[in-house]
Order: C-alpha cells, then sequence, then structure tokens
C-alpha cells in the first residue's frame, strides 16, 4: 500500500494511511504509531533528535537539555533559586517570602502553604506559625488546641502532662533542672 500524502504513514498492519504526527510527537515505525518526543523537545524525527527545544530547555546536541542548573527554576527569561525561606510564586515570576506570605515564624513554604517553623514556632494545623508558650523553645501542634514541648526553656524542665509535655519551673534554689528519666519528676543539673 502507499499514502497518497507523503507526510502521512502507513499503519502497520498496511490497511490504512494515517495522518501526520502532532508536533511534540514522531512516527515510531517499531510500534507503528506516534510516540512523544523525549523531554524538553518542541519537535523531534526520532527518540534521539530533536528538530527544536521547549521553553526552559537548550540545544544539547541531538537532544534538548534544561537551561537551569539542578534546584534552580527557569521562569521564562532567566534562571533563578529562592532561598530556603522563599518559594517560586509563577504568576510573578520571582522568589516570594514565606514569612510575608505566611505570616512571621515560616521558614519553609511552598506556593500554598507553611511547611516548616523558625524555632520558638510551632506549625499549626491551619498551615501558619504560632508562638510557642514563653517557657518552651521548641514546641509541637498535638490537634485540638494542645501544644506539646519538645525543649524548655533556662529555669524549666519537660514535664510529661496529661496530654503532651508542658515547662514546669526548676526551684528557686535549682536554677538548672532537666526532668528525670520517666518525664514525671525533676532533677537539679549542677553543669548549667
Amino acid at each position: 500500500m502507499q499514502c497518497c500524502n507523503p507526510s502521512n504513514w502507513i499503519s502497520n498492519d498496511k490497511k490504512t494511511c494515517q495522518a501526520p504526527c502532532p508536533s511534540w510527537q514522531y512516527y515510531n515505525a517499531s510500534i507503528g504509531s506516534c510516540a512523544n518526543c523525549p523531554t524538553g523537545c518542541s519537535g523531534c524525527t526520532s527518540s534521539s533528535y530533536c528538530t527544536g527545544c521547549s521553553d526552559g530547555y537548550k540545544k544539547d546536541g541531538n537532544l534538548c537539555k534544561t537551561i537551569c542548573d539542578l534546584g534552580w527554576i527557569w521562569t521564562g527569561s532567566k534562571c533563578i533559586i529562592c532561598s530556603t525561606d522563599e518559594f517560586y510564586d509563577s504568576s510573578s515570576k520571582s522568589c516570594e517570602s514565606c514569612s510575608q506570605k505566611y505570616g512571621w515564624g515560616c521558614n519553609r513554604c511552598n506556593s500554598s502553604t507553611c511547611t516548616a517553623c523558625y524555632a520558638k514556632y510551632y506549625l499549626a494545623n491551619d498551615g501558619t506559625c504560632k508562638d510557642c508558650p514563653s517557657n518552651c523553645l521548641d514546641c509541637f501542634d498535638m490537634g485540638g488546641g494542645n501544644i506539646s514541648c519538645k525543649e524548655c526553656a533556662y529555669g524549666y524542665w519537660t514535664r510529661m502532662g496529661r496530654i503532651g509535655n508542658e515547662c514546669a519551673s526548676c526551684p528557686d534554689y535549682c536554677p538548672c533542672c532537666r526532668s528525670n528519666s520517666f518525664g514525671d519528676d525533676w532533677k537539679c543539673d549542677h553543669s548549667c
């Protein structure tokens, strides 16, 4: 069988002429149909030859590779990298501050939520950072309004509470104390 249009191809069963593949695909004779071009190609003639590159890619031999190094983001005109306390905003095509979008205390985020907080803050269920209690250096949200302290400030010890840990005051005669191994009582720490 021969197709009347030279850009068409013959199916593997040799019974039909098929229309040309879309620009992002090529005719793969071994499977008898169109196959996707390699990543980054805007057009191709095979799995190993790009005729053009998509936005954010550049020609590298016969294929296309990303313009930006690993971890960098192509904005459409340049490569940028956001710091750990920023996220890439695709609408403004720039890095935006986590704390400006999600409130002070947020030090890691993505475009939809805060994912981590600075010390003395905890990540609340609503995706914002809230202050730990003043006697607590590090804490977390247990849900239901319950906050558990991971580490207490100087002059306090970590006591296992009914729901989570809380920070209790050291006695006046022992300004530096630590919780015992069971977390139900304190002991003086003379190394402070």
